[in-house]
């Protein structure tokens, strides 16, 4: 398990604005480095090891890499169990921050009851099949209709306005409606970047992902879409949702947007709704004993590229979603970057709630000072 990682977020203040932002990174590949020689069975054994966070996803991708780089067409039942695995930890993912995060924004207690139940029945699902799943999805469509909407999931989904949301937020009857109420009432209307989403369709970048991969070994901690930093997550996925739509026409990319877009994926993931665009996870060979796979996780699209040859491993290397939105030049750089700020505690709690939104897979530490 990778472990001592993490990112610091320097804010210089300037003028009541936040200046500069400067992202520093203590993430490496060191660990990728055991792979290096390994039988590609113990490699793809070994890769979910190596990560505290998103394991079953890093485990999925890796056993498909693998197999495309072999020159192996996974089978629809292995397709189906990665798929599986990979939402159900996805779910986990976004109602962590639902159930316990978001109470602590507001200072209420956060559920863990409901977390409790919300992880056996991700572990029961993880270790079943199709009937564990299927009864995973409706205890959890259950859970979510009296902890996050106060009405059945699909009436929620239902609601095809801003003005829906609004309303839904006002009346405060959940924690997810006190925080999304307390984001458009103006605590979340900060965050807004130029930084464009990346497509929901993941195949149309993974040749151009997968070049930049092989042939500069930075990009795995700097990655780029058409030469410029590009967002990953809830947000590229749920765009085109109408309520989402109308809030980012009206505002921006803002923290609040990326918020109910989590809220909106989670949604419609527990009553089985599938993405418009694409798919959660696949593989792409590029060459012999060269491959790329690919999963959508809660934080955005996860990227391997392998080369092995007789057999083992030659090369290894991961594209996260946090190196896409947490980039130097990324979404929460430009998203604080000349924020009208009260002091260094309001930019400190600002420049927070946005990592929230980006939800890094490592500690994410806030430096405030004076830019002299």
């Amino acid at each position: 398990m990778i472990g001592e990682e993490g990112i610091t977020l320097r804010l210089a203040l300037a003028g009541g604005r936040i200046d500069a932002v400067a992202v520093r990174s203590s993430r490496g590949s060191e660990a990728l480095r055991l792979l290096e020689n390994q039988h590609l069975p113990r490699a793809v054994a070994l890769v979910p090891m190596l990560f505290s966070l998103c394991g079953q996803a890093q485990g999925a991708v890796a056993l498909l890499a693998a197999a495309a780089a072999e020159g192996h067409d996974p089978a629809f039942a292995e397709l189906t169990s990665g798929k599986r695995r990979v939402q159900a930890e996805a779910l986990q993912e976004h109602l962590w921050r639902v159930l316990v995060d978001w109470p602590q924004w507001l200072e209420e207690t956060p559920d863990m009851a409901a977390v409790g139940e919300l992880r056996r029945g991700v572990a029961k699902t993880l270790r079943g099949g199709d009937l564990e799943w299927q009864g995973f999805r409706a205890g959890l469509e259950t859970l979510l209709s009296g902890k996050a909407w106060a009405m059945p999931t699909r009436q929620w989904l239902e609601m095809t306005t801003l003005g829906e949301l609004r309303h839904w937020a006002e009346e405060g009857k959940t924690v997810a409606a006190r925080m999304i109420g307390w984001l458009l009432g103006g605590e979340g209307a900060h965050g807004a970047s130029g930084v464009p989403c990346l497509p929901p369709d993941a195949p149309s970048l993974l040749s151009e992902v997968a070049a930049a991969m092989g042939a500069a070994p930075d990009y795995p901690r700097y990655p780029t879409w058409r030469g410029e930093p590009g967002e990953t997550g809830a947000l590229a996925r749920m765009g085109r949702h109408p309520v989402l739509a109308q809030l980012l026409r009206e505002q921006g990319n803002t923290v609040a947007a990326r918020f109910v877009a989590r809220l909106l994926e989670v949604a419609q993931m527990a009553i089985g709704l599938e993405r418009e665009e694409g798919d959660w996870l696949g593989a792409l060979r590029l060459a012999p004993g060269v491959a790329v796979g690919w999963a959508e996780t809660a934080r955005g699209l996860l990227v391997h590229r392998l080369e092995a040859r007789e057999g083992r491993v030659k090369d290894y290397r991961i594209v996260a979603p946090t190196e896409w939105n947490f980039h130097p030049r990324g979404a929460l750089a430009e998203g604080l970057t000349g924020l009208s700020v009260i002091d260094g505690e309001d930019a400190r709690r600002k420049a927070q709630l946005l990592a929230q939104a980006l939800d890094p897979c490592v500690a994410c530490t806030v430096e405030v000072g004076d830019n002299a």
